[in-house]
């Protein structure tokens, strides 16, 4: 009899726990600005582009308090003209383009500005860790040619957001550093990217 009250409290024990974890999905954009330990002087590449980052995570607690399990994926892309002359004189065009594309593993905290931990809204920070895979994708014009690369690397990705929330709804801004080592062609084999956008999640 013992055995059955214990697991019968056990089910409801876990229930409780699966009631308070709800999925999400946060939309967020703006601006980034990338630096790549460059090997090679004649490529070149605007550092000032934008982004685009998706994420599903899910959320342990009562909004917005609780843990934070997510995977993210991002786009940050950036073009450039540089106008050059030859020998002859003659002016030219030569065209970069530059996209960092990634997909991560994320964990967060959110830490709310409320005297009760139970409320369902209010203002909030939540440090962020993200870690994964990057891929590079550039084509860079020469005076003689076009180069083209693509490559993987590992990436981390620390982060913070700001913002309010007013239950399934919440609003920010966003703020991350991404550090990553690997294979970026003739640029390098470092590089960073640092991103400033705003962001809309919403609960399930």
């Amino acid at each position: 009899m013992q055995r059955l009250v214990f697991l019968f409290a056990l089910t409801l024990a876990s229930g409780a726990c699966l009631a308070q974890v709800r999925p999400a999905f946060t939309l967020s954009a703006g601006y980034s600005d990338i630096h790549i330990s460059r090997s090679a002087g004649d490529l070149h590449y605007d550092h000032d582009g934008g982004y685009v980052d998706g994420e599903l995570s899910l959320n342990f607690g009562r909004r917005p308090v609780g843990l934070m399990l997510g995977v993210g994926v991002s786009a940050s892309y950036h073009y450039d003209t540089e106008d050059f002359h030859n020998r002859d004189f003659n002016f030219n065009d030569n065209n970069s383009y530059l996209g960092f594309y990634s997909i991560e593993g994320r964990i967060g905290m959110p830490i709310i500005f409320s005297r009760s931990r139970r409320a369902a809204s209010g203002f909030f920070l939540i440090p962020k860790l993200g870690a994964g895979l990057l891929v590079n994708d550039y084509g860079i014009d020469t005076n003689f040619r076009t180069e083209y690369h693509t490559g993987p690397a590992f990436e981390i990705r620390p982060a913070i957001q700001a913002g309010y929330s007013w239950g399934i709804g919440t609003v920010g801004v966003d703020l991350s550093h991404m550090s990553a080592w690997g294979d970026f062609g003739r640029l390098g084999n470092r590089a960073q990217e640092f991103r400033a956008g705003a962001f809309l999640r919403i609960r399930f």
